[in-house]
């Protein structure tokens, strides 16, 4: 909700907006080169994957996007702001070579 909680900005709305909207200067061809050998290395490489202030986003189009954080243990906070959704996948380790936050947002699309 752009930085608010039950009608308290938590954080600035310029603050979300900034963090999370997505940046083409570090998406250059071949950013995510070092994931091509990885099941994701495709999603990387679509043109809609992007990498911003430690969130890693999903442009659905140029008005609408998702963002998630990823941890070392295939620990993923996903957010989809278009479906107001929030998913959290908790682990201690990867678990299958798929990418989640493909399966993630493929769950939420279905919903």
């Amino acid at each position: 909700n752009k930085g608010n909680w039950e009608g308290k900005q938590i954080i600035s709305q310029k603050w979300a907006n900034e963090s999370t909207s997505a940046d083409n200067t570090n998406n250059s061809p071949g950013f995510f080169k070092h994931y091509n050998k990885h099941p994701w290395g495709l999603w990387f490489n679509s043109g809609k994957a992007y990498y911003k202030y430690l969130w890693w986003g999903y442009k659905i189009d140029d008005q609408k996007y998702d963002y998630f954080a990823m941890g070392t243990g295939g620990q993923i906070l996903y957010i989809s702001p278009r479906r107001n959704s929030i998913a959290v996948r908790l682990g201690n380790e990867w678990g299958i070579k798929g990418w989640w936050p493909t399966i993630i947002k493929e769950m939420i699309d279905t919903v």
